[in-house]
């Protein structure tokens, strides 16, 4: 009997993840959202212009504003039998739908509030869905994306089953300068080989 009142309360769980930017005017901008109802996750930008479900039978979908239909993708796992770390996407930190008004965090909700975002490359927000009770899974993450970009905000809900893991982060500025710079030399080598002028 106690197993199955904790696979109920499992079944009617409800997790929120947001990201919003906070603009110098005081306005908030959301950015991106991630909803796991009951063993059903759905995640994507606020503009809608990239929405992603990933249902609890382990099968999954795409839709993109720009096409009525959607992208079926290839069965995973179910959701309530996550075992490790499992990444669900990534997206672009952009577009904000202003007008968003922070909530407090809770057990269950967690909301991330970035500052006005400027450089060569937008941050990216990184989803994952962690096996319960598995803090290591959380923090060999955190120390992969940490090798290679700076982390601007982690969210991590660890009362809902699988648990919601969320990373914000972008590459450091010089790293994007040197890829953008090596780039541009691979680009007038090959106009060079080409015979082409050089811009």
């Amino acid at each position: 009997m106690g197993d199955r009142k904790k696979r109920s309360a499992t079944r009617a769980q409800e997790a929120q993840l947001r990201v919003a930017i906070a603009a110098t005017d005081g306005r908030h901008g959301l950015v991106w959202s991630a909803t796991l109802h009951g063993h059903d996750l759905y995640a994507g930008t606020a503009d809608q212009a990239f929405q992603f479900a990933y249902h609890e039978s382990g099968k999954g979908h795409v839709h993109f504003s720009r096409r009525k239909d959607r992208l079926v993708m290839p069965p995973s796992v179910p959701i309530a039998h996550i075992a490790g770390a499992q990444k669900v996407g990534g997206w672009a930190v952009e577009r904000p739908k202003w007008g968003y008004k922070p909530k407090p965090d809770t057990a269950y909700r967690k909301t991330a509030v970035l500052h006005e975002i400027s450089g060569l490359c937008p941050p990216t927000i990184d989803l994952w869905l962690l096996e319960a009770n598995r803090s290591d899974l959380a923090d060999g993450i955190l120390h992969r994306i940490s090798r290679d970009g700076d982390i601007l905000a982690t969210l991590h809900i660890d009362a809902a089953v699988p648990e919601l893991f969320a990373v914000v982060w972008a590459f450091p500025a010089a790293v994007v300068e040197r890829a953008i710079e090596g780039l541009m030399r691979t680009k007038a080598e090959a106009d060079a080989k080409a015979g082409l002028p050089s811009n």
